[in-house]
């Protein structure tokens, strides 16, 4: 944001989100974003701002919507998205999502990735309503380092990546990608007068990551006029695994 990152400055319903996943908008309503130092609001953060997802609630109205999308390089998703009211002032709402892509001009290369999330509210249309959720969404797929860069070491000579064809994968096809992330959340709220409402929000949140890449490389400087064929290609590989979890409880009068 603002040429600053915002890795750290994510938020879901208000309250931080520390994983490290791709944040799939399937149970999105909308996204707020906050641009300017926010500490005030949030804490401690980037110079950039702010982004808040605010996912999707259980509503007294029904609803049903599904929607299906295909396209090149082998992409296909499908989102489903219910809503069931279970009394006059109770709901239920389901979340699902399934994707799957490759990427363009590269072999090799794909992501996958499902999702569901499900959330029921009680006391809609009441002073005090309360809400319990949880979202599972888990990615995997097969990292891409693309072509290796070539420096010619001449002043004369433009370096570029090497001319092989792009579609030319450098990695291992053991190479891998996988990450989860779940997240369990009650919130009540309190309309204590016409103006003030009082909430609070406890959130349990697990992530799982491992992924195992390789990285080609090529010596630091090249001589003019060498053929690339004769060029030795290292490859470098790269992984981790990781496992953080989050408790947080958040409080609020507004």
């Amino acid at each position: 944001i603002r040429g600053f990152s915002a890795r750290n400055d994510l938020y879901r319903d208000g309250q931080l989100d520390i994983g490290r996943y791709y944040r799939d908008p399937f149970d999105t309503e909308t996204v707020e974003v906050l641009t300017g130092p926010s500490s005030v609001l949030f804490g401690r953060g980037s110079t950039g701002g702010a982004i808040n997802s605010v996912s999707k609630k259980p509503r007294l109205d029904p609803l049903q919507s599904a929607d299906a999308s295909v396209g090149s390089d082998g992409l296909g998703r499908v989102t489903a998205d219910v809503n069931a009211p279970l009394s006059t002032s109770s709901a239920l709402r389901v979340n699902a999502m399934a994707h799957t892509s490759g990427t363009a001009g590269r072999d090799e290369v794909y992501s996958q990735r499902g999702g569901v999330s499900a959330v029921v509210a009680l006391g809609l249309g009441t002073a005090t309503q309360g809400t319990l959720g949880f979202v599972h969404q888990s990615d995997w797929g097969r990292p891409d380092y693309g072509a290796p860069w070539i420096d010619i070491a001449s002043a004369n000579q433009i370096s570029h990546p090497a001319a092989r064809t792009w579609t030319y994968f450098y990695g291992f096809k053991n190479d891998y990608s996988r990450d989860n992330a779940d997240m369990a959340t009650a919130e009540i709220r309190r309309q204590v007068n016409a103006s003030w409402q009082a909430r609070n929000q406890l959130r349990y949140a697990w992530f799982n990551r491992s992924f195992r890449a390789t990285e080609p490389g090529v010596a630091p400087l090249v001589a003019p006029g060498t053929p690339e064929d004769s060029i030795f290609v290292t490859r470098t590989v790269r992984g981790v695994t990781s496992s953080e979890s989050f408790l947080s409880d958040q409080a609020s009068l507004s």
